[in-house]
């Protein structure tokens, strides 16, 4: 591994190049009252303004595999370049835009051309790094990628007040530029020609195969959809449950979303030490069960209070599902590759492009019916932990992974 890759310079550029993706969708949260506005949805369509999260990231979810199969076999900068390209111009498209479903196409290019550097940047680490370094370099990365979605709203409304929400697009052609210009100066090509293979419909139909005949690999799948449903539940409705409809703090908005973010921090702490002593499996029934009781009793305190508990009580449970959301994903998805290593790269794209389009499919079906309230919200995390609960004891009971 050369000077470059071992440098901070290198670990500041696949930060970046990843947290865009987050800021890109977190940032444009405080604009929606504005943008419902601009666009003039009428009362009765309103929570379509939530379909600015899903295009984008059903856009993402579609090209991570497309991107991931590609760079294999045309190698890693020229697609980076390729997509943050894309995402720029889509940016840029934004402001010739006056009909509201144009925006939405232009939402769903932004996450197409993210999904590059995203899911590329990844392969480059692998490509230039093992063990202790590659550790040491995503740890970083992962830091990053944790404290863009706290700081995002904030940025959002600080461009907001600068001059409406035109601004917040022209923030992320900035970005775009800047990662564009970066990555053009100092990444080299990881991934030499004679390490490129071609393209193979028998190794991606091998893939889907391997899967499929595996049950407890597509229950696994099912929980991870199940997880990032919730996840998009959560992201798509933030703005109308705390700036507007449920607890209508307004300018508070970013702050509030940004302290419900600390129950991932300190899951991505609390994970390290406990995968050790208990193992992955042990970690993730754990979580789930904790996650049963916390969505359980948000359910019980949503009804019981006609739809709106007190903030801080909602706060402290939403905080809490996250820890253990952050417990649960990792280890989850670690636990899906470990008996397909031989083909891991390929299914892994495919598991994280299937389980983006399901579960933005299952959050869409229950933001769709947000109605002021939080009874949908809670109603759909109570049900999904408990189902995600009962999958994964049938999983355990398969004994189909080791301890």
């Amino acid at each position: 591994m050369t000077a470059f890759f071992r440098s901070w310079h290198f670990i500041a550029l696949i930060a970046v190049m990843t947290g865009l993706s987050a800021l890109s969708i977190d940032a444009i949260l405080p604009a929606f009252p504005d943008l419902t506005a601009a666009f003039a949805l009428p009362p009765a369509e309103e929570n379509r303004i939530q379909h600015m999260v899903f295009m984008f990231m059903l856009g993402f979810a579609i090209m991570q595999l497309i991107f991931g199969i590609l760079t294999d076999i045309l190698g890693r900068k020229k697609l980076i370049l390729l997509g943050i390209a894309l995402y720029v111009l889509a940016s840029a498209a934004t402001f010739f835009i006056h009909d509201y479903e144009l925006l939405l196409l232009a939402r769903f290019m932004q996450g197409a051309g993210i999904a590059a550097p995203r899911v590329i940047s990844m392969a480059v680490v692998r490509d230039v790094s093992h063990g202790r370094d590659m550790s040491r370099i995503l740890s970083f990365v992962t830091m990053v990628f944790l404290i863009i979605p706290a700081l995002a709203p904030f940025i959002g409304q600080l461009m907001l007040t600068l001059g409406g929400w035109h601004n917040i697009f022209w923030l992320f052609i900035v970005m775009g530029m800047a990662v564009l210009l970066w990555t053009a100066a100092v990444l080299p090509e990881t991934l030499p020609i004679a390490s490129r293979r071609p393209f193979s419909l028998a190794s991606l139909a091998g893939a889907f195969g391997d899967i499929l005949r595996h049950p407890p690999t597509l229950i696994c799948m099912f929980i991870l959809s199940l997880m990032f449903s919730m996840m998009m539940m959560y992201i798509s409705q933030a703005e109308q449950i705390f700036q507007r409809d449920v607890y209508a703090l307004g300018d508070k908005f970013p702050m509030v979303f940004a302290l419900v973010t600390v129950g991932m921090f300190l899951a991505s702490f609390a994970n390290t030490r406990l995968v050790m002593k208990m193992g992955m499996q042990r970690v993730i029934l754990l979580a789930l069960v904790c996650m049963s009781v916390i969505d359980g009793s948000l359910l019980a305190v949503t009804f019981a209070s006609h739809g709106k508990p007190p903030l801080v009580l909602f706060m402290a449970l939403l905080i809490a599902h996250l820890f253990c959301f952050g417990l649960v994903m990792p280890n989850l998805n670690s636990l899906i590759l470990e008996p397909h290593q031989h083909i891991a790269g390929t299914v892994s794209a495919l598991i994280g492009s299937l389980m983006s389009i399901i579960g933005i499919g299952i959050a869409h079906q229950v933001a769709a019916r947000f109605d002021g309230t939080l009874h949908p919200f809670a109603s759909a995390y109570g049900s999904i932990a408990f189902i995600s609960l009962l999958a994964f004891l049938w999983v355990r009971r398969t004994r189909a992974y080791a301890d």
